[in-house]
C-alpha cells in the first residue's frame, strides 16, 4: 500500500470508496430473484515500527441493500443491512529471508433492526513468509474466525507473490491474482481475480429471518482496469461473473427458512481510493 515515497514516512494514511452491484440473478432450487447494492468506505492509519515493520489500523463501514423478491418466503428481507469493521495487520521482517503477516479484526454485520451485538464476529490470521528470490515470496500460516451460525472455522494456507516479469506478478492472498502493467510506471495495470466470498448477517427478530442469519457464499471472477498516476491516487473497475453462489437463511432456532443456489449472475464494481 502506498508508493514508495510514502514507505519512507513513519505514518501515512489512505482513504478507500467501493460501490459495487450484484445484478439480478434468479434462485435455481427456489422461485423469485436476488440483486445487491454494496457501498463500502475504509480508512486506514499505516505506523512504521523499526527496525523493519509496520502496523496498519483500519476501520470499514459498508452498507448493503439486498433486493430479494417473488420468494413468496423471505421477499424484503436485508433491505437495509450495515457492516463495520475494525482492523490491525503487522507486516515486518524477522530476518532477511523470513517475515511475518498478522491480522486480528472485529466486527459487525447486521439487518436494520437487529442488534450490532448479535452480528459480531472475530477473525485473525497469521502467515509466515519466506524470500525465496528477490521476485519470489510464499508464506505458510492459518485463518480463525468465529461465525454467527456455527463454531470456529480453523483453515490453514499458503500464499505466494511473485513478480513474473518486470510487468506480470501473480499472488494468491485472499484468492488467485494475475495482474499485467501497461507501462514500465505501472500507471495502467489490468487484473484477473478469483476469489470466495463469503458474508453473514445478524437479521431482526420481526422480520421473514426471525432473528436468526442470513449466508451468502460464492466464487466470484472479475477483470479489472487499474489507473494509478501517482502513489497517491488510485481509481479502478472492474465487471465480474459468478459461476457459484449459495443463499440460506436460518432462524434462531436454526431452521433452515431458505436456501438456494443463485444462477449465473454478473457484477461490476468501481474503486477510488487517496493517500496522503
Amino acid at each position: 500500500m502506498g508508493g514508495a515515497p510514502f514507505a519512507s514516512r513513519t505514518f501515512f494514511g489512505q482513504i478507500r470508496y467501493t460501490p459495487s452491484a450484484l445484478f439480478r440473478g434468479d434462485f435455481d432450487q427456489a422461485d423469485g430473484s436476488i440483486a445487491v447494492l454494496h457501498h463500502d468506505v475504509s480508512g486506514t492509519l499505516v505506523i512504521a515500527l523499526p527496525p523493519r515493520g509496520r502496523l496498519n489500523l483500519a476501520v470499514s463501514r459498508d452498507w448493503h441493500r439486498y433486493r430479494i423478491r417473488d420468494t413468496g418466503v423471505i421477499d424484503g428481507l436485508l433491505d437495509e443491512a450495515y457492516s463495520i469493521q475494525f482492523a490491525a495487520v503487522y507486516m515486518g521482517r524477522l530476518t532477511d529471508e523470513w517475515g511475518l503477516f498478522a491480522l486480528a479484526s472485529v466486527g459487525s454485520s447486521y439487518e436494520q433492526g437487529a442488534s450490532r451485538s448479535d452480528g459480531q464476529a472475530e477473525a485473525a490470521t497469521v502467515l509466515f513468509q519466506y524470500q525465496w528470490t528477490d521476485n519470489l515470496q510464499a508464506g505458510l500460516g492459518g485463518f480463525v474466525s468465529s461465525r454467527m451460525d456455527e463454531s470456529y472455522l480453523i483453515i490453514p494456507g499458503a500464499t505466494i507473490n511473485w513478480d513474473i516479469t518486470d510487468r506480470w506478478n501473480f499472488r494468491t492472498m485472499r484468492g488467485l491474482h494475475l495482474s499485467y502493467a501497461f507501462d514500465p510506471q505501472r500507471h495502467w495495470r489490468i487484473a484477473l481475480n478469483n476469489e470466495y466470498i463469503s458474508r453473514y448477517f445478524r437479521l431482526r427478530e420481526d422480520g421473514p429471518g426471525a432473528g436468526g442469519v442470513f449466508r451468502s457464499r460464492g466464487i466470484v471472477s472479475t477483470l479489472a482496469l487499474l489507473y494509478q498516476p501517482n502513489p497517491g491516487i488510485m481509481m479502478g473497475a472492474e465487471v465480474g461473473y459468478s459461476p457459484w453462489r449459495n443463499i440460506r437463511v436460518r432462524d434462531r432456532d436454526d431452521q433452515t427458512v431458505f436456501e438456494s443456489r443463485v444462477r449465473d449472475s454478473l457484477s461490476a464494481a468501481f474503486t477510488a481510493s487517496i493517500t496522503f
